[in-house]
Parts: structure tokens; C-alpha cells; sequence
């Protein structure tokens, strides 16, 4: 029986293809149920810049029937409120509910499991050395994450806006993510000097930050959260257990965005495990070059100021649609083979 510690989404979905192979499983969770964790929270993955559509990923990896929300357009603030806008008749990304809802992903899976004959254990923590997958979570805060889901929000419909302000979110961004007549407001901080701070930054946020006062003028604050994420120099496999999701330091380090990578980093593990294949090998063909750009990203990222946030949406201004878009922050990271492109990353970053 291969024993997976975690159920998570990469947990559960490790544990989905490994008795879709024909494996007996038995997963362990040490929350008393399912999305405890998160309650009610609305996240999304990015659909823009990639090949193929994320639903595809999704049914490739083994998941299937989730609700999705998709998002055709983009609303970026600078700290003044200088905006740009990003539409694209394919969805940019979509979003969807965590936590203990009928519509959440973990439910979603969970039932998938069940049907597959997953036997799933809640309240009883599976300690890492007895386990063959673990999927428990990161270890350490690389971003710490604070906000709160609200309903009967009064904002564009199928659209996302991103602020940039250091103010608020050092060294991150401020996102307001809807689902239907729902939408989640996080502050994302990836500057370590502030961590301790982010609930008073976020309390702020929500009445200074004249946008979002009028969108959740007449909303209900159903819940809040605070939290952490975790990206690393992955740790896969070891003294014969194979590392899924965050516990693997899978976290694409730009935005903090984690849960693509957990649904895939567990189909390969599954995949790895039942066919005898090389896990390592597999997440590095698969997602490794993402992570290595996301970790240059980075790096540039943390080096903005408020100012630079002025002329980054001018920029972003200046671009028409999708492709050009993803190529000027691509700009931010390449490794400047001409003094052109030299200038023009020096004046985004210094």
C-alpha cells in the first residue's frame, strides 16, 4: 500500500492517478476535514503564456469536472492608479474556490478519490518517514499572503485586477480575484522585513485604497485569512519518498502561484511511482525552465519601487495584446544580449 501524508491538492491528486494505475493508497490528513485550511478563498491559474490551455493540463493530469471561472481581462494599477487594461478572447486565467464549499477544488477531488477506492484518513497526521508521498505543505515562509473573501462585490465581470503599491505589499502585489457575485482580496508580500505586518497593511488597504472601497462598499466580508507559501531548490525525492506541491518547494516564485504545480508535480509523482520513471527528470522536462525564468522574475521584481510600478503599467500601456504583454515582462528577466535591451532593463529595475 503506498501511504501519501497530505490531502492537499497535490496529495489528493497523487493519490487519484496512483489508483487510476491499479495502486492501493491510503492517504493522511491531519485537519479533522477537508479544506479546513483555507475556508472559503478564491484563487486562480494563469491561462496566458501558455501552449495549451490549463483545462488540458488539468485532464492530462487525471482531473476533471472542476468549476472554473475564466477571466478575459486584466485591470493593472500603479500606486496612483494609473491603470492598464489586458483583454483576450481566450481566458487569461481562471479562478475557483478552495476550501469546504460543494464547488471547491479539494471537494472535487476528494469525490474522485473516493470513486477510485482512495481511502482518506482525517485527523491523524502520517509523519514523513512513514510515508511513500508526502504532500504536507511548505515549511517555511517565502510569501506570506493576507485577505479576505467577499460576497455581492460590485466589480467587472470576469476580470481580475492587480495592484502594484510598496506601500501596502512590499516586494508584491494586491489581487482581487471573483468568482460569480464573489471575489477574494489577498495582499501578497514577498519582502520578509514586513511579514509581521501584513494584516495591519491589508486592514489599511481596505479603506484607503479608493477602488476597492467601492467594491466592496455594500459586499459581506465572509472570511479571512492569513498564510504562507513556500518556494525552493526542490526537494523531490529522498531516502525513497517522493516530495509533491509545496512540500517539494513547487511555487512559481514571481507571484507565489502554487496550485498548477501541485496538480501536476502529483500526476508525475503517481506516474513516476507506478511506472518506475524518473520523477526528477520528469518535473524538470515538464515545468523546470518556468521555474527558473519565475526565480529571475523575481529577483527583478524585488528590486521595483513605486516609481518603477508608474512606469511599468506606462509600458504595458504601449502593448496591444496578449503576446506583446507577456513579452515585455519577459524583458524583466532575459539576459540582455544587446545594449538595447540592456537600456531598457536597466530603466525597469534601477
Amino acid at each position: 500500500m503506498i501511504k501519501i501524508a497530505g490531502a492537499g491538492l497535490s496529495g489528493l491528486t497523487c493519490a487519484l492517478n496512483l489508483a487510476k494505475f491499479g495502486e492501493e493508497v491510503l492517504v493522511h490528513e491531519k485537519c479533522k476535514e477537508l479544506g479546513d485550511k483555507h475556508g472559503y478563498n478564491i484563487l486562480a491559474f494563469k491561462n496566458y503564456d501558455l501552449k495549451d490551455d490549463v483545462i488540458k493540463e488539468l485532464k492530462e493530469s487525471g482531473v476533471e469536472g472542476l468549476y472554473l471561472y475564466p477571466i478575459y481581462k486584466i485591470k493593472k494599477f500603479s500606486p496612483s492608479f494609473d491603470s492598464y487594461d489586458l483583454y483576450s478572447k481566450r481566458p487569461l486565467f481562471y479562478t475557483v474556490v478552495r476550501g469546504k464549499v460543494k464547488e471547491s477544488i479539494e471537494q472535487n477531488l476528494y469525490k474522485s478519490c473516493i470513486g477510485e477506492g482512495v481511502e482518506i484518513v482525517f485527523g491523524k497526521a502520517l509523519s514523513e518517514e512513514d510515508a511513500t508521498v508526502v504532500a504536507t505543505g511548505g515549511k517555511r515562509p517565502s510569501v506570506v499572503g493576507c485577505g479576505a473573501t467577499f460576497k455581492d462585490i460590485n466589480m467587472e465581470k470576469n476580470t481580475i485586477y492587480l495592484f502594484y503599491d510598496n506601500q501596502y505589499a512590499p516586494g508584491g502585489y494586491i489581487y482581487i480575484a471573483p468568482y460569480i457575485n464573489s471575489a477574494t482580496i489577498c495582499l501578497v508580500c514577498f519582502d520578509n522585513k514586513y511579514f509581521s505586518k501584513v494584516r495591519i497593511f491589508f486592514e489599511r488597504l481596505l479603506v484607503e485604497n479608493k477602488i476597492i472601497l467601492d467594491i466592496i462598499h455594500e459586499a459581506t466580508r465572509v472570511h479571512s485569512f492569513l498564510g504562507f507559501a513556500d518556494y525552493s531548490i526542490p526537494k523531490v525525492y529522498k531516502n525513497g519518498r517522493y516530495y509533491v506541491g509545496e512540500a517539494a518547494g513547487f511555487l512559481e516564485p514571481s507571484k507565489g502561484f502554487g496550485m498548477r504545480y501541485a496538480f501536476i508535480s502529483g500526476f508525475l509523482a503517481a506516474r513516476a511511482i507506478a511506472k518506475n520513471e524518473d520523477y526528477d527528470m520528469l518535473w524538470r522536462n515538464y515545468f523546470g525552465k518556468e521555474l527558473n525564468e519565475g526565480t529571475k522574475l523575481r529577483k527583478r521584481l524585488q528590486q521595483m519601487t513605486n516609481k518603477d510600478y508608474e512606469n511599468l503599467i506606462q509600458r504595458f500601456k504601449r502593448t496591444s495584446n496578449i503576446k506583446d504583454y507577456a513579452e515585455d515582462k519577459r524583458l524583466l528577466v532575459s539576459e540582455s544580449k544587446n545594449q538595447k535591451t540592456a537600456m531598457i532593463v536597466q530603466r525597469m529595475v534601477s
